[in-house]
């Protein structure tokens, strides 16, 4: 091998190391999430389709734990023949999380049982303020509760 190609294949092995071991500048280490949420349904929309129910609801809802705030909240409930339920939304929240305030919107799924208990995930999609570079993910389940992974950027 000549030596400018020797020269070349060891500068491209380092910056491939060096790529694959670094770290986004100013991101933070993952944070465990979790917390409890309480709902009080605001406005509600209920009709049949194909033996479905569709409930359309906006909710206020209350945040602890990691999440701390007042989030209003619209869903989407299909009720199926079988009692099992999908059940998808959004939420803004007004929250402070790991010390910084600011205007978060989660989105979120889930499947629910006849007896009413479900378990689905939510993704943070954006944010402001303090939260606008918060990024995470987790798990919903019952009752009312939620645990994941946030980091900021």
């Amino acid at each position: 091998m000549r030596p400018f190609a020797r020269g070349a294949t060891a500068l491209l092995a380092t910056l491939g190391a060096w790529v694959v071991v670094a770290q986004p500048v100013g991101a933070t280490s993952l944070i465990p999430a979790s917390g409890n949420f309480f709902d009080v349904v605001t406005s509600q929309q209920i009709r049949a389709a194909d033996g479905n129910l569709i409930i359309i609801q906006t909710i206020t809802q209350t945040l602890t734990g990691t999440f701390t705030g007042t989030a209003s909240q619209q869903s989407t409930t299909v009720v199926h023949k079988t009692g099992a339920a999908n059940l998808f939304g959004s939420e803004t929240c007004t929250c402070v999380v790991a010390g910084a305030s600011g205007i978060v919107v989660i989105g979120f799924s889930a499947t629910g049982a006849p007896d009413g208990s479900f378990e689905g995930q939510f993704v943070i999609l954006s944010g402001t303020g303090g939260l606008a570079n918060l990024n995470g993910r987790g798990t919903i389940q019952s009752p009312n509760s939620y645990t994941g992974v946030i980091h900021f950027d």
